[in-house]
Parts: C-alpha cells; structure tokens; sequence
C-alpha cells in the first residue's frame, strides 16, 4: 500500500467555548480538523462500477478528522439544558436525526450560545425552523467555485455539513496534484480493509459486523484517508450534503434525501425525514481553512508540484 505523504497534513484543532444556560460553567472542546487541498482536482470516472462523477472539487477546505463524538454533540445539550453527563465520552455519535446536524453546524458558527439560540437561520450556515429547511436567497447561497452555486449553505459558513464531493474527495482521493487518482477504498489502499475491532493496523475498519456497533472515534489511528481522517471506512455511516437533480434543487441536505455511507464503499443512499434518526447514523463536520492556512496551501502545493517535476 502507498500512502501520499507530500499531501497529508497534520491536524489542526478548533476550539470552541459553550456555557451552561446559567452562565456559570464555561466548558472548551476541540474537533480537529485536516485540509483537503488540491483545489480543481478532477473527478472520479468509471470508478466503483460506477459511471457518476465524484470528488471534484473547486476549493481547499477542511474534514473533520474522525466523527463527531458524544461528548462534541453534546456540548450543544449541555448549553441549552446544562447537563453534562456525557461530555466526557468519545463514541461515535450515532442516532442522531438530520435537523440535529443541521442545528449543530448552525449552532458552531454561532458562536455555541447557550439556551438554545444559533439553532436556525442566524447560526448562519442552514436556513433551518423548527419543522424544516428553505434555500437562501440567491445571493446567499454557497458559491462552488464551478459556476454553480449550493443553495442550501449559506456563503459565509465556516463549519457545515460536507457535500457528498466533499466527503469523497477527503476519503478516496490521492492528493499531490489536481490528476492524482482515487484509491478504490478509504484507508488509501486498493487492497479492502481488514473487518475488526480496534486496531493499530494500517488497513482495519469497524464495518461488516465486526464489532456489532460503533466504536470510540479514532479507533484505528493508523488507518487514514490519504488526507490523515480517520474512520471513514466504517464505525458509522454518514450523512451528507447530497446533489439532487429536480429542477433548481442541485444540492439538498438528509432531511429530504439522505446521501450516508459506511463499510467500505461509501456508495449507500436512504431517504429518511426530518425527524427520522438511525442508530448507526452519524456525521462529521467539514470546514473552510483561514486565510493564512490558505496561503500555506497554496506554498505547499507549489514545492509538491515541484518536487514530482523533479
């Protein structure tokens, strides 16, 4: 198996501070992140027994590098009801339902306030009700970079929901120029991985009933996607922001029709409501780098260019 070493990047954490709905418990937590560069790169073709195109993706942004915990979900029940029993835990966050996500990325670029505020629309990345969503206005939405624009993200979030390009991209693609290639598996190997309980092993995944259920985040430390996230093989599926082709909707979110992976294939579909969760359903959170990360990016990606030339 060949890892692309001149693409990984090291993660980076995101620290965020929440309080109870008192104001007297100010509690930090980290999610990190890795960048997924190689702005521009192609996407798939024929890959997967599959004649649809994915992965291509126009911009650099970040993945979460495993997904989203108990104890990060969490966070968000502590500052709008103030119990903190499960802040502590690690496992992988199953059975969460898809306005629960939603309101979570809504609620990260809210500044995490407390009581209940950020949920919808002023969390600024879905514009969310209670009942359901509706697409910004056209000079809100998401610009792609393609001439295409995400109606459902708002152009100024930093933390959302990846698209189903996004998620692929972060999980099968080499990286190291804009034509790399995908592997056919996301633990950057063509060879399937190895169906276990955790492990320290380079090519093991919880899927396939090796375990029975999920396990803590970060379980196979050493099993990555070619951009250094974990768990994208397996633990739980995902859901994610999905492309859709009726009439002006290019891209709707899981609470119409759910685009969600797991095992090794990451090609699973199931539709399900707003208020519909599954036990081994989960997510992670995707973002945008910061300028200066930008500009790093953009050096790092010249001296790679530069050391294939040479």
């Amino acid at each position: 198996m060949h890892r692309c070493q001149c693409c990984k990047w090291l993660p980076r954490a995101d620290t965020f501070t929440t309080n109870n709905p008192s104001g007297t418990g100010a509690y930090n937590f980290n999610i990190d992140f890795v960048t997924v560069g190689d702005a521009g790169n192609a996407g798939t073709t024929g890959w997967q027994n599959t004649s649809e195109s994915l992965g291509a993706v126009a911009y650099d942004y970040k993945i979460g590098v495993t997904e989203i915990s108990v104890g990060q979900i969490w966070a968000m029940e502590y500052s709008i009801t103030g119990d903190s029993s499960n802040l502590s835990s690690n496992m992988a966050a199953g059975g969460q339902n898809t306005m629960r996500m939603l309101w979570y990325a809504n609620w990260l670029n809210s500044g995490c306030k407390t009581g209940g505020e950020g949920l919808n629309a002023e969390g600024g990345v879905y514009n969310t009700t209670w009942t359901g969503i509706q697409p910004w206005a056209e000079e809100l939405q998401w610009d792609n970079g393609d001439g295409t624009k995400n109606i459902w993200r708002h152009k100024d979030a930093k933390y959302f929901l990846p698209t189903e390009d996004e998620l692929v991209k972060a999980a099968f693609y080499k990286g190291g120029s804009t034509d790399a290639g995908y592997w056919y598996y996301p633990t950057s190997s063509d060879t399937a991985p190895t169906a276990s309980g955790a492990s320290t092993g380079t090519n093991s995944a919880n899927f396939a009933g090796a375990v029975g259920g999920a396990l803590a985040v970060g379980s196979y430390p050493n099993t990555q996607s070619p951009y250094g996230a974990l768990d994208m093989a397996g633990n739980l599926w995902e859901a994610c922001e999905v492309r859709y082709s009726s009439g002006t909707n290019q891209y709707i979110p899981g609470w119409n029709d759910g685009y969600i992976h797991g095992d090794v294939w990451l090609r699973g579909t199931i539709g399900f409501g707003v208020g519909t969760s599954a036990s081994d359903l989960g997510f992670r959170i995707a973002s945008v780098p910061e300028p200066a990360t930008m500009l790093l990016l953009s050096i790092g990606s010249m001296l790679a260019i530069r050391r294939k030339r040479s």
